[in-house]
């Protein structure tokens, strides 16, 4: 009868080839999970703006600056989706992640550092944080979606390409 010693290298090696092999394909179950899950919360992120981004599109193009209405309806869909992709945006980008969300909000219903919400949506002009030159309020909320929009951008699990 052969001699086996449990501490065998080949007994060892296999061990290691297994326990290792089962360590990368749990990582790139779970990789490709999550980058399956960011990408469709994504997808209804941009989905969710959609909309509003043609409205704006459409609004600019005919002059029209009125488009209250249009986010009134729009605005629980676009904090819906706002909030099914936070999970999604990493720790060290959360903090700038809540400030669009919050800087959106404001924009749209609040009276912040840019005047009152009415005023704004009534002239379709807002004056900008240093007073001078006033800015075209659609551009204002444009760029708001966009600071949103931004942190949906594919990202991958162990390293970024350039």
């Amino acid at each position: 009868m052969p001699d086996i010693c449990i501490f065998s290298p080949q007994i060892i090696g296999g061990v290691v080839s297994a326990a290792m092999g089962g360590i990368i394909g749990f990582y790139s179950a779970a990789c490709i999970s999550n980058r399956n899950a960011r990408a469709i919360a994504a997808a209804k992120l941009r989905a969710s703006f959609a909309p509003a981004q043609a409205e704006i599109f459409r609004a600019q193009c005919i002059g029209e600056h009125d488009l209250r209405e249009f986010f009134d309806t729009a605005f629980l869909e676009h904090t819906a989706a706002i909030e099914e992709f936070s999970p999604f945006v990493s720790n060290s980008d959360m903090a700038k992640y809540q400030q669009a969300r919050d800087d959106y909000q404001k924009t749209i219903y609040a009276n912040d550092a840019l005047g009152d919400a009415k005023l704004r949506w009534d002239s379709g002009k807002v004056v900008n944080e240093h007073g001078d030159e006033p800015l075209v309020f659609l551009d204002v909320i444009e760029q708001k979606i966009s600071n949103i929009l931004n942190f949906s951008k594919p990202k991958n699990c162990f390293f970024k390409l350039a």
